[in-house]
């Protein structure tokens, strides 16, 4: 193998990545959870988005390398590629609701996908073998891309996997958005990267002759989460999912097993390893576990003997989402805790479940919020200033987007946005507007 040409070095062992089970695994994981429900062409999986992320991370450097003066080094560009391929490894089915179900106050398991990532990387024997192929310290170097943990020196490179400005996001934006069908929500990829250049070795700038194409990249992210991410379909179908798996674990630490035994045997044995170990579960497990297990069990729960697994199930199977009604607390508050307080009860009457059931699984605040753009605060301790968004003036000068006051546009992306909503069942509109007029 030639080692000396970075394209030599991802001939070789790309398509060796490629086809191990952990990374084949990302075709059976949706990359938007069920944001399809509403969007029906978004059914592209991670295992798209990573070779994404790999093409685009890989060209960004070129860019860089090219607009910068700087001598291009194989062995930082095949790093920097290998982990845009490599840096959703550990997402589970439905990406992050895994991690939501776990997280409630009931439990002290912990599940990030991050650390599964990071096992991946550390444990699985095909992937550490391939790697090892590049060079003895070739995986730390990816893992210091993935994990800032593992960094011993700070790079710009770093900041085109985990930045403001990486090729995770750039990729997703414009994927999503293409999948979704969301016409006129776009931004000049091709100008922006032909702007990219770094100057001290440690941020990412953008010519300010780019500066239209990083406002149209923002305010595109923003429209995504509005439009797509945010929809109260899209946020119904996820609360309902969330409150199956949830039910599914609470049943298990009841020592309930009786919905087990109608599991897949692998999710079987996943389900019960989730809610014991979290992220340190058995990983060849692990890697078999997808999304199609889930619906396997998802249609088998409709007959389940839990009442409210049950209905749970038979409404994501017909897709009857919850609703999802804005929520304004600033201003009716009292109705809002008068119906999270009361509504309960007559809820759990209508549908035949407890109050308490009602309170845990059908009856939620869905708070998602959005800040489109992290501001920094500017202080001389602050040690991730790099990632920010820098504009480099023709001057020679150069400033964050933050410190751009003049310009409106970039102002209003540091705001966050909060979609405050209440989801509750659908047939339980009349209850809702009882309490919450």
């Amino acid at each position: 193998m030639d080692k000396s040409s970075s394209e030599a070095t991802l001939g070789y062992i790309v398509p060796k990545l490629r086809d191990t089970l952990a990374f084949q695994r990302l075709r059976g994981i949706r990359q938007n959870g069920l944001t399809n429900f509403v969007f029906a062409g978004m059914e592209h999986s991670r295992f798209v988005h990573s070779f994404g992320v790999f093409d685009l991370a890989r060209t960004m450097y070129d860019r860089i390398i090219r607009n910068s003066g700087r001598a291009p080094d194989n062995m930082a560009r095949s790093s920097v590629a290998v982990s845009g391929m490599l840096h959703d490894l550990g997402h589970g089915p439905f990406s992050h609701t895994l991690e939501e179900a776990l997280s409630d106050d009931s439990t002290e398991t912990v599940f990030k996908h991050e650390q599964l990532t990071v096992r991946f990387l550390t444990e699985d024997s095909a992937i550490t073998a391939i790697l090892k192929e590049v060079d003895d310290n070739f995986a730390n170097q990816i893992l210091a891309y993935v994990d800032k943990s593992y960094r011993q020196e700070d790079d710009w490179t770093h900041r085109l996997i985990s930045s403001q400005l990486d090729a995770d996001r750039l990729d997703y934006m414009l994927r999503d958005s293409y999948m979704s069908g969301i016409e006129g929500h776009g931004f000049d990829l091709s100008r922006l990267l032909e702007m990219l250049s770094t100057q001290d070795g440690l941020r990412i700038t953008v010519n300010e002759g780019a500066i239209e194409g990083v406002e149209a990249y923002l305010l595109m992210n923003l429209h995504l989460y509005r439009i797509a991410y945010f929809h109260k379909v899209v946020r119904g179908s996820h609360g309902v999912l969330v409150s199956i798996i949830q039910r599914s674990f609470d049943l298990i630490r009841e020592k309930d097993y009786r919905h087990l035994a109608q599991c897949p045997d692998l999710l079987k044995q996943a389900l019960l390893q989730l809610f014991e170990k979290g992220s340190m579960l058995d990983l060849d497990l692990y890697t078999r576990l997808v999304e199609h297990h889930f619906w396997v069990a998802f249609d088998a729960w409709r007959q389940a003997d839990d009442k409210v697994l049950a209905d749970l199930a038979k409404r994501l199977a017909s897709r009857q989402p919850f609703r999802a009604q804005d929520i304004d607390f600033l201003n009716k508050a009292k109705e809002a805790l008068r119906l999270m307080q009361d509504g309960p009860e007559e809820i759990a009457t209508r549908l035949g479940f407890t109050a308490d059931e009602v309170r845990k699984y059908y009856l939620k605040i869905d708070d998602p919020k959005r800040r489109t753009y992290n501001e920094f605060r500017w202080r001389p301790t602050e040690t991730n200033t790099d990632e920010a968004i820098w504009i480099a003036f023709n001057n020679g000068g150069q400033e964050p987007v933050e410190r751009l006051r003049k310009n409106k546009v970039l102002q209003a992306m540091l705001e966050e946005a909060h979609f405050n909503r209440i989801l509750f069942p659908r047939g339980c509109e009349d209850i809702v507007e009882k309490y919450y007029p």
